[in-house]
């Protein structure tokens, strides 16, 4: 049966962190990562050097022992400091069987059993072509030798003997405190300076010339008249335009500014001009007085009006309560809500 040899050749560039391989391995601990980099000013040293799973945020990686993939924490490639070989790669994946530990051990009187035998035979199968694949690839590090065993810890030494502590030394006398001096006299306060002399007014400057008139302020907002309220007070709610204007029922202006109703008080405008008199009239001639008219009969007694606003001939009065409005709806008066005459208002 054909299988694929190690090792794996890839380029990275700087963008794929995953890469899978074909070869199979017996462990995880047998596949060996190698990355072509460069060294010193003239290049003193180019090759491939094998990365171990932990060597810097570049070189992290992981095996997926499942699907063969190794997946490294940073995408290597250029970026990372790698350098190409002459075949353009610059990651190799490969394996290093491990040749110390034989994969199954047989014992007499038990079964043999042909894929224990088999493994042994693909254990060192894979150690020849290991070896074949880094002789002609240039990756000659061979397989880690196992662990030396670990020697015997020596015996612990006996601990010394703590030493006597010291005598404390005799506390010295303390010394005598010095008298505190006398406090000095104070100086007597110097005489006041006599006052100077007022020095004389000056003469009155000469009166600057008069300032140029300024600019005229820009014209008022305009005030746009809506309508009146049947209560005293600002409208209820937000105007729609800066001068929106509403008159109170006690005649009083609400203005809107764009933020606040503004009570500008009575809107009354300025007193015009009183106009000239006119050209008094002749004086007609004084008729003669007619004759005295005939007493007419007394007309036939009208019906009653109506006591009722519901009785009018124009209303149309449905179940009417505290508050409700009479509002001309185009043909008759009906009584309407205090709700709907804001409405109807626009407040």
């Amino acid at each position: 049966m054909t299988v694929t040899l190690p090792p794996a050749h890839f380029t990275g560039d700087d963008i794929e962190t995953d890469f899978t391989f074909t070869f199979p391995f017996f462990n995880s601990a047998d596949v060996k990562v190698y990355l072509h980099q460069e060294y010193g000013e003239s290049l003193e040293y180019e090759g491939w050097v094998e990365m171990p799973a932990v060597f810097g945020p570049f070189t992290d990686w992981t095996l997926d022992a499942t699907t063969s993939t190794i997946t490294f924490t940073t995408a290597p490639g250029p970026l990372a400091g790698m350098t190409t070989d002459a075949d353009g790669y610059n990651i190799r994946i490969t394996r290093v069987t491990n040749i110390y530990d034989i994969q199954n051990t047989f014992i007499g009187g038990t079964p043999l059993h042909v894929s224990a035998l088999n493994k042994n035979f693909e254990q060192i199968l894979y150690a020849i072509q290991d070896l074949n694949g880094q002789s002609i690839s240039g990756a000659t590090q061979g397989a880690t030798g196992p662990t030396g065993t670990t020697g015997a810890d020596g015996a612990t030494g006996s601990v010394g003997l703590t030493g006597d502590a010291g005598a404390t030394g005799a506390q010295g006398t303390i010394g005598v405190t010095g008298a505190t001096g006398p406090t000095g006299a104070t100086g007597a306060t110097g005489p006041d300076g006599a006052q100077g002399l007022t020095g004389t007014t000056g003469t009155q400057g000469v009166q600057g010339e008069q300032g140029v008139t300024g600019d005229q302020g820009p014209a008022g907002s305009s005030l746009t008249i809506q309508g009146s309220l049947a209560v005293v007070g600002p409208p209820v709610g937000s105007g729609s335009t800066v001068g929106e204007t509403w008159i109170d029922s006690a005649n009083d202006a609400f203005v809107w500014d764009g933020s606040a109703w503004d009570d500008i008080g009575p809107l009354v405008g300025p007193t015009g001009a009183t106009g000239a008199q006119g050209v008094q009239g002749i004086q007609g001639v004084t008729g003669a007085t007619g004759a005295a008219g005939a007493t007419g009969a007394t007309g036939a007694t009208g019906a009653t009006g109506a006591s009722t606003v519901d009785a009018l001939t124009d209303t149309a009065i449905t179940t009417p309560v505290a508050n409700h409005f009479l509002v001309f709806d185009g043909s008759d008066w009906v009584n309407t809500s205090l709700a709907d005459t804001k409405t109807i208002l626009g407040i």
